[in-house]
């Protein structure tokens, strides 16, 4: 047989039995172990001396027969052991030793091809280092090395083990016949090693001859120790069995493979075996079963390539049969892995380009090509396929006994076209998919049920989409599948709605259920692909339940069959981080909602590539396998979705659907992050009636949920996390509203926080948020609509107290009455005072809003007929000037000046906080009453002047880095001390303001001036300036370069240093090159500092201290400014310039307003500024003429000046 054709030979069938059990072990329950004879090495090692061969038996035999002068054919074991029994034990070793020499082999390609076949154990009787040798260069699989017994226990399948010994490392080589006699006694542990593998696999032999003396001796031990519970043991070699040689080794449990009619022809004895083994060993490689999960749809790809290589057009059964045959044989992944979906993307673009005409072809073959493709685009999560394509995918959706396909198909086909759905643009021809093809899948449930549960899961994610979290409550029991992954389906939806004890049982039925049917059938991709992510998700809820015994998830289990979830989580980062590396635009407009993508392509057209954005990729992930992002511990997806939401850029509703996920409070910060003032101010007001409308619902049906839940403290805390932050985001987009709207929203806000629910920061914080947000889209000249509702907000001991700043004229309304006498009457001076009250009041008597009684009965209620005022206040424990000042008693008002004056003056000047806070707002005050004696005032000046920061004394409490806590309590020292120095200036007589104390505090002021970027710095220079001429040079230098800093309250500080010594000026004209230098920054359009030097120019205007010729410029370079910082085009909106552009615009308005009020001609573009600020999106735009914008406040507790500090 020259040709040497394997599969023509007597025993290929056996060949082809091996193979089986080699290539297919899990289907066979076992597989296949090789025991290596020295034949192979003779065969297979190489040397430089060509002339020189590996010894075999024989070799042995004959070199030992030739020293002892014995016959050749004695028994070879005998020959040994008569050698050992003579020349002793060593000699023997060194006679092995010098004739194998193992130094100077090395292994061939055979060895390569040996090892790299799937055994479950390779075991030999050489002695030689080969195998060993050609291991370390094999890395599929890696074999452990077993040299001695004790090996066997810290070593794993497959290993290498040296059943005899190895040259220069075993003390006992195995040759005598008494070393066989003894072995079973001597080496029991590898004894039991060889019964379990002869029990638990088939055995190939190799390298051996039927009269080998070692294939003999564990032949015969199988025959007495294993008798018929050995597997069947396959002998390969150019045997050149007679018939009573094979006859008798069938007797044996042994089929010979006997490859001697292959290599018939060769006469040379070595390379006959050698060929012999090579073509046994390629043809087990060749006879490899593919398995399963090595799926390839490589059919069609051979089609072309078929075609392309004769330049024919391709025959479209031919592509139809190979499509067909890729499909069926697609092993059912729950998720198709990375590389492959890649690959169905390259066939698709093929399809395409090489079958243009699909719809010119007969019906029957075209709706077939079309359901081939509809089945690629969605394992691929492509729904964004052209507006003409689902028009006919919508005609042969019915199910028609004519169309070639089987109802099933028309079904797969039917619910293809409604998942697109939420991808395109909600219209009539959305509309009419919907319709249409829900119809199709209730009426042919019969035919197929999962359509109908599919069809049930799709609208609920739809509601989902629109988070219409009743909706989705209401349909999540239709979720009743028989596949299990519609348990993790419904969990999935039940975490959504935050009922996560329904959901964490359906996750255990469906991982206990998915681990029985996969015990029962271990090759199925189906089963143990969505085994592997309920696996995941039970380890994750585990966790959520501190269970004692929690489910360890390793991926790593998964992967060989590509069922590792953990290789879809990183191929979706590192997308995403390509993404966002590049830049990256995506093909269509993401988003999950109806209206998210514009196709108004009215041609057919295809795109080259195929592109799945990362978003979509992500919500199909989510969507099919279940992964609720709700659970608590998932940082490495919720760190996916932010990315996300960076990557997405123009499409808003889905960034907020992204973000709104996160509802782990610490998270939040991203969504204030990508939601800020100037993104919602770009929004369409169609986007923010969307977003607001969702919120709402979400925030009506999250408290509905508390309410209902109230009790069940296992829930409540997630409840209300979910409720606070959808109230956070309705607060943000108070913005956009009208006052209306907003007044709404205050009230809603009012009531929430009304119910007696546990106290949750994250709440506390939210409610705030729409209290503040909303009174800024309100005028304040309608804020007292809202004062009584504030007012009889019930007093509690929680933190929130909302106050109205601006409560209007006080008009005659009974309810208004009630709730201020009543606030009134909670004040008693006997007990402690609520300063909630004290807070609320006080607007109101700021505003003199109050009634003569109304007041009268206040003070009687905080003082008493004979108050002691000191009592007073070491009852209350507080420190609040406005407490005294803004309510002073009827008489003896000079007590309380006193008596502020020695809790703090009295003693000595320290830089504690808490000192620093009580002198800084008596200081603020800078009433003459309040004034203390001038040695204080220098005392203290001197003090901070000369003030040094205490690293070691300031280290203790440290939450951050040494070097970061030491600069941030430096910086909030000294922006404290910088305050006090100021105004502790205004206190200095004229002779104080001398040169000394003024080189002072310009030492103080050059030491820490890297730290000094708070108000009132270059300011402090002034009074002495004013005092003293031959300063001004120097300070005039000083607030140029304020002016030219990047710190915006630098320049600020600059600017308003320029007005107040103007002030005290008669006549201007030393500060004139500083004025000009104002007017030169609005001529250069500079923005940079222009938020804080545009209402100093104001302030300058309205004193009429400005020219003709600087209120041109001002007039000229106003409406430039004011567009310049136009944000509804900017991209990059997360930059502290950007984020001033409306402040910016706002003083613009105000200043063209004081501008035209002066003039007596009009003029259009200033009138232009002032008719668009009044429809601007922001609040402080709209109200900057009339000046009616609200600052923000604090409606949370009496919050002393610097508590954030402590």
């Amino acid at each position: 047989m020259t040709e040497r054709d394997i599969t023509k030979i007597t025993d290929y069938p056996l060949i082809q039995k091996l193979a089986q059990a080699l290539w297919q072990s899990e289907d066979y329950g076992h597989g296949v172990a090789i025991m290596v004879g020295a034949g192979f090495s003779r065969s297979a090692a190489t040397t430089q001396d060509i002339n020189k061969k590996m010894p075999i038996w024989a070799n042995l035999a004959k070199k030992i027969a030739e020293e002892l002068g014995e016959e050749e054919h004695t028994d070879a074991l005998r020959l040994a052991q008569m050698y050992q029994d003579y020349f002793g034990k060593q000699t023997l070793y060194d006679l092995l030793k010098n004739e194998i020499d193992d130094e100077i082999w090395q292994p061939a390609e055979l060895y390569q091809q040996l090892l790299t076949l799937p055994w479950t154990e390779v075991l030999t009787t050489n002695w030689d280092t080969l195998l060993e040798r050609a291991a370390r260069d094999i890395h599929e699989p890696i074999y452990d090395i077993v040299n001695k017994q004790e090996d066997l226990a810290c070593c794993h399948s497959p290993r290498i083990v040296k059943l005899h010994g190895t040259i220069n490392l075993s003390s006992d080589l195995i040759f005598t016949q008494e070393d066989y006699r003894h072995y079973p006694k001597k080496y029991g542990i590898f004894v039991n090693f060889v019964r379990q593998v002869f029990v638990e696999n088939e055995l190939c032999l190799i390298g051996f001859s039927g009269d080998d003396p070692n294939f003999l001796q564990w032949i015969g031990w199988v025959r007495d120790n294993l008798q018929s519970n050995a597997r069947r043991i396959y002998l390969v070699g150019a045997l050149n069995l007679s018939s009573a040689k094979r006859k008798y080794l069938e007797s044996l449990n042994v089929a010979p493979i006997d490859l001697f009619e292959l290599v018939a022809d060769i006469d040379n004895r070595d390379l006959k075996h050698k060929t012999a083994i090579e073509l046994f060993l390629t043809q087990l490689s060749n006879l490899e079963v593919k398995k399963v999960w090595d799926w390839l749809p490589k059919q069609f790809d051979e089609i072309i390539k078929l075609y392309s290589r004769n330049q024919g057009e391709i025959k479209i059964d031919e592509a139809l049969s190979a499509l067909r045959k890729d499909r069926e044989s697609y092993p059912e992944w729950i998720i198709c892995p990375n590389p492959l979906r890649v690959y169905v993307e390259m066939q698709i673009n093929k399809f395409w380009f090489f079958i243009p005409d699909i719809f010119k072809q007969q019906v029957n073959i075209r709706n077939q090509l079309l359901y081939e493709l509809v089945w690629r685009y969605g394992i691929i999560f492509n729904f964004n396929i052209n507006k003409n394509i689902r028009t006919i995918l919508l005609e042969i959706c019915e199910p028609d006994v004519n169309s070639g396909l089987s109802v099933k198909q028309h079904l797969e086909i039917a619910l293809y076209l409604l998942k697109c759905t939420r991808f395109i643009k909600e219209d009539s021809d959305q509309q009419e998919i919907i319709d249409k093809t829900a119809r199709i899948l209730r009426e042919n449930s019969r035919y197929w049920s999962e359509g109908l549960v599919e069809l049930y899961y799709h609208q609920i994610l739809v509601a989902r989409d629109k988070l219409n979290y009743p909706l989705m409550e209401e349909l999540v029991n239709t979720i009743q599948g028989v596949d299990p992954i519609w348990k993790l389906r419904k969990a999935f939806i039940l975490s959504e709605i935050a009922c996560y004890e329904e959901s964490i049982g359906l996750i255990d039925e469906a991982y206990t259920e998915l681990v029985l049917g996969y015990r029962n059938n271990r090759n199925s991709i189906f089963i143990l692909s969505r085994l592997a992510w309920a696996h995941m998700l039970k380890s994750i809820t585990d966790r959520v339940q501190h269970k004692h015994k929690t489910l360890i998830f390793s991926g790593s289990k998964y992967s060989q069959q590509n069922c590792n979830p953990y290789d879809i989580i990183d191929y979706l980062e590192a997308k995403l981080s390509e993404s966002i590396k590049y830049k990256k635009q995506p093909t269509y407009v993401e988003s999950f909602d109806s209206g998210k993508i514009i196709e108004n392509s009215p041609t057919l057209k295809f795109n080259s590539v195929i592109e799945i954005p990362p978003a979509i990729l992500f919500d199909n992930i989510c969507n099919i396998v279940g992964l609720s992002i709700q659970w608590p511990n998932l940082i490495y997806i919720k760190k996916i979705l932010i990315d996300m939401v960076n990557l997405v850029e123009t499409n808003y509703w889905m960034k907020f659907f992204l973000l709104i996920k996160i509802s782990d409070n610490s998270e939040f910060e991203q969504l204030e992050k990508i939601y800020n003032r100037i993104t919602i101010a770009q929004l369409t007001y169609d986007e923010v009636d969307k977003i607001v409308k969702c919120c709402s619902e979400a925030v009506e049906y999250w408290k509905n949920k508390i309410i209902k839940e109230y009790g069940n403290n296992n829930k409540i805390e997630y409840l209300i996390n979910y409720l606070s932050n959808f109230i956070k985001i309705l607060a943000r987009f108070q913005l956009r509203l009208s006052s209306e709207e907003a007044k709404k929203y205050y009230r809603l806000a009012l009531d929430l926080y009304k119910n007696n629910w546990p106290f949750y920061m994250i709440f506390e914080n939210s409610i705030s948020d729409l209290l503040n947000y909303s009174l800024q889209s309100i005028p304040t000249k309608q804020h007292h609509e809202l004062l009584t509702e504030a007012l009889q907000f019930p007093i509690n001991n929680k933190l929130l107290n909302p106050i109205i700043q601006h409560p209007g004229k006080r008009k005659a309304d009974n309810q208004l009455d009630y709730a201020i006498n009543e606030l009134i009457k909670y004040i008693n001076y006997s007990s402690r005072i609520n300063l909630k009250i004290v807070d609320r009041i006080l607007p109101l008597i700021n505003n003199k809003f109050l009634y003569e009684n109304e007041e009268k009965q206040l003070i009687l209620n905080l003082y008493g007929k004979n108050p002691d005022y000191q009592d007073l206040l070491h009852h209350n424990n507080i420190f609040c000037p406005d407490f005294f000042l803004k309510i002073p008693p009827r008489k003896n008002i000079e007590q309380v000046y006193s008596l502020i004056i020695d809790m703090v003056f009295t003693v000595p000047p320290s830089d504690d906080l808490d000192f620093l806070e009580k002198l800084l707002i008596i200081l603020l005050w800078q009433k003459k009453e309040l004034k203390p004696d001038i040695k204080i005032i220098i005392e203290y000046f001197d003090y901070f002047t000369g003030w040094e920061y205490d690293e070691q004394q300031n280290k203790e409490k440290m939450l951050i880095s040494v070097s970061e806590f030491v600069n941030l309590k430096k910086k909030i020292k000294l922006e404290c001390i910088g305050c006090i120095l100021y105004y502790l200036v205004q206190y200095f007589p004229k002779e104080y303001l001398n040169k000394d104390n003024f080189e002072k505090f310009y030492s103080f002021y050059i030491e820490n001036n890297g730290f000094l970027e708070k108000y009132y710095t270059i300011r402090t220079f002034v009074p002495f300036v004013l005092n003293n001429s031959q300063l001004d040079k120097e300070v005039i230098d000083i607030i140029k370069m304020g002016l030219r800093s990047k710190n915006e309250l630098v320049v600020c500080d600059a600017a308003k240093a320029i007005l107040e010594w103007g002030n005290k000026l008669s006549d201007r004209i030393v500060i004139r090159p500083l004025i000009n230098k104002l007017i030169n920054h609005v001529e250069s359009v500079k923005l940079v500092g222009i938020v804080n030097i545009l209402p100093v120019i104001n302030e300058m205007l309205n004193q009429g201290w400005l020219t003709n010729d600087d209120i041109n410029i001002l007039i000229e370079n106003l409406p430039e400014i004011y567009n310049e910082c136009d944000y509804r085009y900017i991209t990059d909106n997360n930059t502290i310039e950007i984020s001033l552009f409306p402040t910016i615009r706002a003083r613009c308005v105000k200043l063209a307003r004081d501008i035209l009020k002066r003039s007596n001609q009009l003029n259009l573009d200033l009138q232009d500024i002032l008719e668009e600020a009044k429809n601007d999106a922001l609040p402080e735009v709209r109200f900057a003429e009339t000046d009616e914008f609200y600052e923000q406040a604090n409606p949370l507790k009496h919050i002393n000046l610097l508590g954030h500090i402590h």
